[in-house]
């Protein structure tokens, strides 16, 4: 055979070798695909119920669930719906391809890396939720991607709110809107949504209780929660006088009632 037909043979050698290669790749990501449930979003959290998180080579963090309720898409007040913007569309392959790059440098570094898109963060405690711990970022983004494909923007959010921490055992804003102020969500004024964003632990993980008792911080309370209504106010959720006139409202009932259960 010829200089020029051992090329050529070498050729379609290496081109079948990189076919197969990448046939038996794009199966198996088929199957973890396919491995992966987007109903699990779904799964409430009940009252009764205790959350454990695992992390490598460190304790098993317990949540018990104290207070728990659910809040459905038409429920949300608006300030809500404008506060927690979702715009998937935007970002979905970024977000994936991110994930696996900050996989790879987990890997490396032996370091764990979030990702804080709302729907992201929705997957991410899916699965704490139902698996206790979440090994790979990609399986993450590939959640999120079947949920932005599978639920609407409302859907998402709802899923959302409904899994959010607030401390003391608490789960959901409904609950947490009834805990502090003893009012229906949708009875809220923007101050006191506000001051529930500040506290919210929206991000399942080992050190939430450390982060509870930052946040749950008597003294800091107004202090953070003024800095969301500035927030908000540069957001266009709320104009600069509504801010303004939110940040003179008093906490103190609320401040009473953390530093009684604290």
């Amino acid at each position: 055979m010829s200089n020029h037909g051992k090329k050529a043979c070498l050729c379609v050698k290496i081109c079948i070798i990189i076919l197969v290669s990448i046939s038996i790749l794009s199966f198996c990501v088929a199957i973890f695909v396919r491995m992966i449930n987007d109903d699990i979003v779904s799964i409430p959290i009940n009252k009764g119920d205790e959350i454990e998180i695992y992390q490598k080579n460190k304790n098993i963090t317990v949540i018990g669930v104290e207070h728990v309720s659910k809040i459905s898409s038409s429920e949300i007040p608006k300030v809500l719906k404008e506060f927690y913007n979702i715009d998937w569309d935007n970002q979905a392959v970024k977000t994936i391809i991110r994930a696996v790059f900050l996989d790879c440098l987990r890997v490396k570094k032996k370091r764990f890396f979030c990702d804080y898109d709302i729907i992201t963060k929705v997957a991410h405690n899916s699965l704490i939720i139902k698996k206790k711990e979440v090994r790979f970022l990609t399986e993450e983004a590939i959640l999120s991607y079947k949920i932005a494909k599978k639920y609407s923007n409302d859907e998402i959010l709802e899923f959302h709110l409904n899994k959010i921490y607030f401390g003391h055992g608490i789960f959901g804003f409904p609950a947490a809107s009834d805990y502090y102020f003893k009012k229906d969500i949708t009875q809220l004024q923007i101050h006191e949504i506000a001051f529930l964003i500040s506290i919210s632990m929206d991000y399942l993980h080992s050190y939430i209780l450390e982060e509870e008792k930052t946040l749950l911080n008597p003294e800091t309370a107004k202090i953070n929660r003024d800095r969301i209504l500035s927030y908000m106010a540069r957001r266009g959720v709320i104009t600069p006088a509504q801010a303004e006139e939110s940040k003179v409202m008093p906490l103190s009932n609320v401040i009473e009632k953390i530093q009684t259960e604290l």
